[in-house]
């Protein structure tokens, strides 16, 4: 899709971004702002507690943390319900729960991306 009807689907509500780079940045109307965000890995932090943590969602199913763990292994990605974007997996190379989010930052893009043909709309 083109610049102007990607513009039309973030202004309805969608997040949308160029095909070139689905799972790394995209754009966000929040408060009447574009807000550009990409996406960050990093080992997921937790104590204790999490032994003990229920509702994580999978393919909208809730589970306690304890039957989460062979569903982690079996590459499937969990999130909890205050979770927009972000989700745990485990990285079978570094052995560990890897938590992939995406935070905000500054874009500023070149006449490019206005020309380009590849926007998309992501679910």
């Amino acid at each position: 899709m083109n610049f102007k009807d990607a513009i039309e689907h973030l202004k309805s509500g969608s997040k949308v971004t160029r095909a070139e780079f689905k799972n790394k940045i995209y754009f966000k109307i929040i408060d009447n702002k574009i807000k550009t965000y990409q996406f960050l890995l990093q080992n997921y932090h937790y104590n204790e507690d999490i032994m003990l943590s229920t509702e994580w969602i999978i393919n909208d199913k809730k589970y306690d943390f304890p039957d989460l763990i062979p569903m982690l292994l079996d590459g499937n990605k969990a999130k909890l319900p205050s979770w927009e974007d972000s989700y745990i997996y485990y990285d079978s190379q570094s052995k560990d729960i890897i938590y992939h989010s995406y935070q905000e930052f500054s874009f500023a893009p070149g006449l490019s991306w206005f020309l380009a043909k590849d926007w998309m709309i992501l679910t």
